[in-house]
């Protein structure tokens, strides 16, 4: 009669040789992708695209995968999907800012196998997908006149409000000045259902004297270093990014209140930094009003307006169509 224990050793032999010839059985196989395809394409600079991967083959025994997209000339994005199921690869991406044509391309660029494959390999990775996206100049930021409520919605990725969609964010106004980031919203206004308005609102809090002490040098000091952005704002609230389109010279600005005269919009090219803060020192203390100034582009009218609220700068664009 056989011992126990050499019954129990030939069980785990055979057990372990028929694990062995299911494991080779498993044969690990990259996926193969068909084609990349791009909605909406054309698409407007600032508004969201949505690309889908169509597979010829879906691969097998892949427990996670590292996917990678590339927006020619602007950068790319990779993420890693654990598990990935046979459904086709998504993402979505927000267009570039600059009109133009672009190459996008995805791909798999690392392929992790539940089991290995008769030629031993672990990894793996997919072939290459493009597709050009054209991006195409918006009549107003991200949007154009004849857009609806709810294709902007999607474009945008924005919530509803009333009649209205809201986005909420921060934005860079004067590109090539010292002025960093500041808050802002933008609300599109729609009459029927076709976009109609669109105003954009923006804030930089004052360093103002009751922040600091007494000392005349220490809050001269601290005015000019943190007020000097708002003034570098206000300089280029008509050469903002998202008016590049429109006219730089547009109407002559307008300057409301008691210091309109001492400190005239055509003399700001030539302020030093010192005077540049007290341009913004007489906003707060209520010695200038209102700045004002309309552009044009081909199809909208835009209306700079700079004015103080409290110890706030308010930066106003409202957008309408020609």
């Amino acid at each position: 009669m056989m011992k126990k224990s050499s019954l129990v050793f030939l069980l785990s032999v055979a057990i372990l040789i028929s694990f062995s010839a299911c494991s080779e059985d498993k044969e690990s196989t990259s996926p193969v992708f068909d084609e990349l395809t791009l909605t909406p394409n054309p698409v407007y600079t600032g508004q969201y695209v949505k690309g889908v991967v169509s597979y010829i083959s879906t691969g097998d025994y892949i427990y996670s995968s590292d996917y990678q997209y590339t927006i020619g000339g602007v950068g790319s994005v990779a993420w890693t999907e654990v598990s990935p199921t046979k459904s086709q690869p998504q993402f979505t991406f927000k267009a570039p800012t600059t009109a133009g044509t672009y190459t996008i391309t995805f791909k798999t660029t690392k392929i992790r196998y539940s089991a290995t494959g008769k030629n031993g390999e672990l990894y793996g990775s997919s072939n290459t997908v493009t597709q050009q996206l054209k991006v195409k100049n918006a009549d107003v930021i991200d949007a154009c006149w004849n857009d609806s409520k709810s294709t902007l919605k999607e474009l945008l990725l924005i919530n509803d409000s009333a009649n209205a969609l809201v986005w909420k964010g921060k934005i860079q106004v004067a590109e090539k000045t010292s002025a960093d980031s500041i808050n802002a919203s933008r609300v599109y206004e729609f009459s029927n259902d076709k976009l109609s308005k669109v105003t954009m609102t923006a804030y930089k809090d004052f360093i103002t004297r009751r922040t600091y002490n007494d000392r005349t040098s220490s809050y001269e000091n601290d005015s000019i270093i943190y007020n000097y952005p708002s003034f570098a704002i206000l300089n280029g609230m008509t050469s903002a990014s998202f008016l590049k389109d429109f006219d730089d010279e547009g109407e002559t600005p307008t300057l409301t209140g008691e210091y309109a005269d001492v400190y005239p919009v055509s003399s700001w090219a030539d302020l030093t930094s010192k005077q540049q803060t007290e341009v913004v020192v007489a906003f707060w203390k209520g010695k200038l009003d209102k700045y004002t100034q309309t552009v044009y582009s081909s199809t909208t009218k835009c209306v700079c307006e700079a004015y103080c609220e409290g110890d706030r700068m308010i930066y106003k664009w409202t957008f309408e169509p020609l």
